[in-house]
């Protein structure tokens, strides 16, 4: 059975329940007035039926500066896009037809509503642009903040805002970029709970019509500019979520649709792709500069050994048979360790620049105490010079062997050996103390000198320790000490305090000889 407000069928000059079922808005216009005014219409122009018909009802009100271009169509018939600029804000494709021959006929008005059609192109067309500009970009931030103007601008928003999350938090924030007039900047920054925290936990988005009173409208900061609309995507890296971007209007102003969701998340997967280049390039920068950095420090460290090289060998060709048995065997065994010693570097080196962060897997055993006694036998002949007397506690380890990576620990024991030599008063003494902690073997270098202030201390093994107060200089030497060990899964510090002295310590992984693997 038809229902009873719908006509029952289509016939000539009768129009059917396809007009009241269709989708587009529908018009029929005669006599210079609507007559009729489907439900699509009175959707997409939110004016009921009974206005749209009534007496005096003007197509301005909702055609708005369209009107004289529909008019223009109303008398000549055919089709045309307007642009309703200043009116309801829509583009629409209308079509105008009498509905049969006669000239008595109402006419037709057909209207496609283009609006969402029109955004979506013009909001690739605004990616396209963006996407080009951000992959050119190597600033982390300078992208943050590119990212939350485009997005204010493509949605029309009041405020728009984008947050990263530190590597492995789910709600910390690391960075934080807000368009926003200054003096309604947020008082703090909003934290990953509550709505803001939806894009971030399910990898969806979240829209909302209005946010006030809201049961879960937490983590947005007591002092923030009034909004309702609010719109937030994810932002996601390879192992999911790594932040969220959020635009939001003020009370009053419209709320977001399915077209602004589909563009914001475009938009925030250009801002996970640029960020991540972004994050490439930099770890590629950092690396050439650790690189480089590696290559200072090992002309630093290699200065010393290639010198007492070079000596024996001018030695012993200079003084050729004049020698006797014990000199010449002197100076070969100085040549041996300045030869070891330029290989036990470069080793060390590759395994910090190739291996960084990965515990060694070359071990050997050894008694501490034969490891302390070849450091000293490096520096000796600096302490010779300086006076300094070299003591070694060897009470906390003993003669029990451990296995671990003897270059890298016989390289850092001996640079802070050096480095304690160095800054040594004459006659004084450096001593090492020796002990194991768990799985690993701590050595401590104290010394006698003047000692660093607070200053100093936190920048030891950076590569910037170092000015006229210094002998020879340490950062650099020191700063690769930290770089090898670090790489060994090892680690360095100092204690000191100005004018007393100060105990710089390192420790690297042991096993002990049981447990190790065969």
């Amino acid at each position: 059975m038809t229902p009873p407000d719908v006509p029952r069928s289509v016939e000539r000059g009768v129009i059917g329940e396809l007009y009241w079922h269709i989708q587009d808005p529908v018009v029929l216009w005669t006599d210079g007035r609507v007559v009729a005014w489907n439900p699509a219409a009175e959707a997409a122009f939110d004016v009921t039926a009974e206005a749209a018909t009534a007496e005096g009802f003007d197509l301005q009100q909702v055609f708005g500066e369209a009107t004289g271009a529909l008019h223009e169509l109303l008398a000549v018939g055919g089709a045309a896009e307007l642009v309703c600029a200043g009116g309801c804000e829509l583009r629409l494709h209308a079509a105008v037809w009498r509905l049969h021959g006669s000239v008595d006929a109402p006419l037709v008005i057909m209207l496609r509503d283009l609006t969402d059609d029109h955004r979506r192109m013009d909001g690739l067309a605004q990616l396209n642009a963006i996407g080009r500009r951000l992959l050119g970009e190597t600033s982390a931030e300078v992208i943050l903040q590119l990212i939350v103007e485009e997005a204010k601008a493509m949605l029309g928003a009041d405020f728009s805002a984008l947050m990263t999350l530190r590597p492995g938090s789910r709600s910390d924030i690391a960075h934080f970029a807000y368009d926003a007039p200054r003096d309604q900047f947020p008082d703090r920054l909003p934290r990953c709970v509550g709505l803001l925290a939806v894009p971030i936990d399910t990898g969806a988005p979240a829209r909302l019509d209005d946010i006030r009173g809201h049961p879960e409208g937490v983590g947005i900061p007591v002092r923030h500019p009034p909004i309702a609309a609010l719109l937030a995507v994810p932002v996601m890296g390879s192992t999911g979520a790594v932040g969220e971007l959020a635009v939001a209007n003020a009370p009053g102003r419209r709320a977001f649709d399915e077209v602004d969701e589909a563009l914001l998340g475009e938009l925030a997967a250009h801002a996970a792709l640029a960020i991540s280049v972004a994050a490439g390039r930099a770890a590629e920068r950092a690396a050439k500069e650790v690189e480089v950095s590696l290559g200072r420090m090992a002309l630093h460290d290699l200065r010393t050994p290639i010198a007492i090289a070079s000596g024996s060998l001018q030695v012993l060709r200079s003084a050729g048979d004049a020698l006797s048995d014990e000199q010449r065997n002197d100076l070969f065994a100085a040549l041996e360790r300045s030869l070891g010693r330029i290989h036990d570097l470069t080793e060390g080196i590759a395994r910090a620049r190739d291996r960084e962060g990965e515990p060694s897997a070359t071990v050997t055993e050894v008694v501490v105490q034969t490891l302390v006694q070849d450091a000293f036998a490096a520096v000796d002949d600096l302490a010779l010079r300086r006076e300094v007397l070299l003591v070694h506690d060897a009470s906390a380890t003993g003669p029990v062997p451990v296995l671990l990576d003897v270059p890298v620990a016989l390289h850092a024991l001996e640079n802070l050996l050096t480095n304690a030599v160095k800054h040594s008063p004459v006659g004084q003494s450096v001593t090492v103390t020796a002990r194991l902690q768990d799985d690993l073997l701590r050595f401590d270098v104290t010394d006698n000198g003047p000692g660093l202030s607070p200053h100093d201390q936190a920048r030891a093994f950076d590569g910037r320790l170092g000015g006229p107060s210094d002998v020879d200089g340490a950062g650099v030497g020191l700063s690769i000490v930290r770089r090898l060990l670090e790489a060994s899964g090892g680690g360095v510090g100092v204690s000191s305090q100005l004018g007393h002295g100060a105990t710089f310590w390192c420790t690297v992984p042991v096993q002990q000889p049981e447990s190790a693997p065969h």
